[in-house]
């Protein structure tokens, strides 16, 4: 059992003076040593000075194994509060609003909470202001609706029936696996330093880029098109699934009532009482590393980043890719699109094409309309690096929008694709 102690509650849970406490309880139980003190920065001369001493000169050791040292809260301006200033920020305000509800809504506790974690870095002292709790409200709101879409994406998802192993999965679920191992194994060791502010730094960017603007924008084609059943569909599920089990238990700490409300919503815990404090570990898993899928795809992301800044605005559905490359780039990319040509590969999936062509042989753009990009990859092989070229070569889809999953894949205009005929 860990214990932490907080000076100033100990002090008025037992004697009103903090030297008193500490001599008394040091004295009292010679065998107990605290895992942390948690004070002001203040106590460093004071309460963390004279439980030491105390300690020391009885029991010929400290009475805590770890410290954290917290500073002050502070306005935007980086001023004192004061109540003669007017800077005072109350926190039942933040929780459950002020008299005008417009001016000063009530956030709720996590929003408090998230708060404090995303600014109690060790001895700095803590902004607060209306702006700085409206930011970090929003930041709450973002990891709420990525919660609420994972919950929605795995309705019909049972782990233990519908799961497919890591083995099977394309690269680019095996490459989000890897992504969320790192981003558990991170946070934990965040956790474990006290480094709360760097938790919430590390979630805000995992959340925004590598789950929201990249996975789940990416897969909505198979997670909403293909077979309910088909392996594709099942596969991104699974990795949905374990996104959403590693987030709200890296999260459960600081925003416990969200994380609660989720699993009270839980497709795979709704018919028994599921307590995520309950558990032990964090839901992720050592076989999720893969560093051979993470070369693969750094050279898949840097043909998407090409690809993604030099299209302007066109809805990427409405164009063809041919993508053309050599050597051990070309070898990588046939890993993520057997085919010569694919509507539902790894790369069109990527690249959000309608279609994608890939060859090792140098074509012939006859086309006006098409445009030629020209990019590199570094790759990595035996230790040693280097750089390789590909081609983009990019031309307006010739076939129609398929009414149901919105691609330029239709023979015939008004009709459904192939794939989505099967489906229906």
């Amino acid at each position: 059992m860990t214990t932490i102690i907080f000076g100033f509650v100990c002090s008025i849970a037992l004697l009103s003076d903090g030297n008193m406490f500490s001599q008394f309880s040091v004295a009292d139980f010679p065998e107990q040593q605290a895992d942390l003190y948690l004070e002001g920065i203040d106590q460093v001369r004071g309460w963390f000075q004279s439980s030491l001493l105390t300690a020391v000169a009885l029991n010929e050791k400290p009475p805590y194994k770890n410290l954290f040292i917290h500073g002050f809260t502070v306005d935007e301006n980086g001023y004192k509060m004061s109540k003669s200033q007017g800077n005072v920020f109350d926190p039942v305000v933040v929780t459950d609003g002020g008299l005008d509800l417009k001016k000063e809504p009530a956030y709720g506790a996590d929003v408090l909470r998230w708060w404090v974690a995303g600014h109690a870095s060790n001895h700095t002292n803590i902004t607060v202001g209306n702006s700085i709790i409206a930011s970090m409200a929003e930041q709450v709101h973002k990891i709420r609706l990525m919660l609420r879409f994972l919950l929605g994406a795995v309705y019909d998802f049972q782990p233990a029936s519908d799961s497919i192993p890591v083995s099977n999965m394309s690269a680019f679920d095996q490459y989000m696996l890897h992504l969320l191992l790192e981003h558990s194994k991170q946070v934990q060791k965040e956790y474990q330093s006290y480094s709360y502010n760097r938790v919430v730094l590390q979630t805000n960017s995992f959340v925004a880029t590598e789950v929201s603007a990249l996975y789940c924008h990416s897969i909505k084609d198979r997670l909403y098109c293909e077979h309910r059943d088909g392996w594709l569909r099942r596969s991104c599920q699974t990795v949905l699934y374990h996104i959403l089990d590693v987030c709200c238990r890296t999260l459960a700490p600081i925003l416990p009532f969200l994380v609660d409300e989720v699993f009270l919503h839980h497709p795979s815990h709704v018919k028994e009482r599921f307590n995520v404090f309950h558990t032990v570990g964090f839901g992720d898993c050592v076989h999720w590393r893969n560093a051979d899928v993470v070369g693969i795809m750094q050279a898949a992301l840097e043909v998407r980043n090409v690809f993604n800044s030099n299209r302007g605005e066109v809805n990427p559905r409405e164009l063809d890719v041919l993508l053309f490359a050599t050597g051990e780039l070309y070898s990588r990319f046939k890993c993520l699109q057997a085919e010569d040509v694919s509507s539902y590969s790894t790369l069109c999936e990527m690249l959000q094409t309608s279609h994608t062509r890939l060859t090792s042989h140098p074509a012939s753009v006859p086309e006006d309309s098409a445009a030629v990009l020209q990019g590199t990859c570094e790759l990595t092989v035996a230790e040693s690096s280097h750089v390789e070229k590909f081609t983009l070569v990019i031309t307006p889809s010739l076939m129609y929008l398929c009414e149901r999953c919105r691609m330029f894949t239709a023979s015939n205009q008004g009709d459904l694709c192939q794939r989505c005929s099967q489906s229906v």
